[in-house]
């Protein structure tokens, strides 16, 4: 998934379809509503300095984290930040 030659188009809905998949393995015993929207952050490494940065953030009104475990450290905080700035 992560290959170079993998198109944008197909990496979003790789993610997509991931994000699915998680989001109903951890919710799957909790009533929740089928029409719930997915939403993405998304995050890049600096090759040079390995620090994170925001590329795109599309969230629904209502945001469910799922913390996955490709993600950790400054990249779980970039991603708490922002759903933090959104509450203010």
């Amino acid at each position: 998934m992560q290959e170079e030659k993998t198109r944008t188009n197909e990496f979003r809905k790789l993610i997509e379809e991931i994000a699915m998949l998680m989001g109903y393995e951890a919710l799957r015993d909790l009533p929740v509503v089928p029409s719930a929207k997915v939403g993405h952050i998304g995050l890049y490494r600096d090759e040079k300095t390995h620090e994170p940065h925001e590329y795109y953030c599309k969230l629904p009104e209502v945001v469910f984290l799922e913390q996955n475990r490709v993600s950790f450290g400054k990249t779980d905080k970039i991603k708490e930040n922002r759903l933090e700035k959104r509450t203010k």
